[in-house]
């Protein structure tokens, strides 16, 4: 295998735990970051080893990465997404993939036919990919269930937050739960149904029900104001899987009463938890002919986390907020 290098823009706490799981594979160089912040980012790169350099062009003109890690708040994205793509790298960025689903085909537009990938870790989490090898010889209809929740006001009250982010919380946190949905449905949503438009200062909890065009059904639960748990759920004729928390698997057989602990990977407990395979999913593109891990780079194309947020989107009546609105 050949020695991949990553350069990585920005230097907050994900940020780190990036770079963790990618020096946990083999062949891995960091050569270099670079942030906003230059106190901020000398304290990184010594904490981490890596180079820090002044701007992205400097890091590219020094060390010609392979792949670029894009840690950055998401309302900077989209422009420094338009320096990233001067450079002849791998764009990978955390996700969401944009603050809204405007944001997000404005990324879009702005990668043509470019390749990037976004960090929907949850799709490489050992329990998301367990429960999918359990269900995958069952072949009745779906039932999925998610239960999400979230808080504007008390997301405002974390150092560092900004309104734009909060009003579109259901994209920047609410696609760690929506994206389950894409996840273990089988077929494209045909009809969404809700029952009252989303509204930052009234909701105190939102419903929607999904149809698939082949059979499958979901639920989609979120409490907005108070507290709530996350988890998903999968029911079928045969078995009920769930992931609560969701790093945990277990399931249930027809005719038991009791769960079953699905096996969870020990990568899943030395780093946050789906990072290190999606790490090995990444540099599998640059270095490998593994064909695992090359399928699940591509359950974290860019292409995917566009059509997740599109999903949120439909789910939330087209709702979003737009700094300028």
């Amino acid at each position: 295998m050949k020695t991949v290098k990553i350069g990585i823009v920005g230097a907050g706490r994900i940020a780190g735990d990036h770079v963790k799981a990618f020096k946990a594979i083999e062949n891995v160089n960091f050569c270099g970051v670079v942030g906003r912040t230059p106190n901020k980012v000398q304290a990184f790169a010594m904490q981490h080893n890596i180079k820090q350099y002044s701007s992205i062009y400097d890091l590219w003109t020094a060390c010609q990465p392979d792949i670029i890690i894009i840690c950055v708040n998401t309302q900077l994205l989209s422009t420094v997404m338009e320096d990233i793509l001067k450079y002849d790298w791998l764009p990978f960025m955390e996700k969401p993939a944009g603050y809204n689903y405007t944001d997000a085909k404005l990324l879009n537009r702005l990668l043509g036919n470019r390749k990037a990938y976004v960090g929907l870790n949850r799709r490489c989490l050992s329990a998301t990919l367990k429960v999918l090898e359990t269900l995958e010889k069952d072949t009745g209809p779906r039932a999925i269930t998610v239960r999400d929740q979230q808080n504007i006001s008390a997301f405002l009250t974390i150092p560092g937050k900004e309104k734009t982010e909060a009003l579109n919380l259901m994209y920047a946190n609410s696609i760690h739960l929506i994206d389950y949905f894409r996840i273990f449905g089988r077929s494209p949503i045909s009809r969404i149904h809700t029952f009252e438009p989303f509204d930052p200062d009234r909701t105190v909890s939102y419903s929607a029900y999904l149809d698939y065009e082949n059979g499958d059904t979901g639920h989609y639960y979120c409490q907005w104001q108070g507290p709530g748990g996350w988890s998903a759920q999968v029911n079928t004729r045969d078995q009920f899987c769930e992931l609560k928390p969701l790093e945990t698997a277990k399931r249930m057989v027809n005719g038991s009463r009791s769960f079953e602990d699905l096996e969870i990977s020990a990568n899943d407990t030395l780093h946050k938890p789906g990072f290190f395979k999606q790490a090995s999913a990444i540099v599998s593109t640059i270095s490998s002919d593994n064909s695992d891990l090359l399928a699940l780079s591509e359950q974290l194309s860019f292409e995917n986390a566009l059509q997740s947020m599109e999903l949120i989107s439909r789910i939330y009546g087209g709702y979003e907020f737009n700094p300028s609105s």
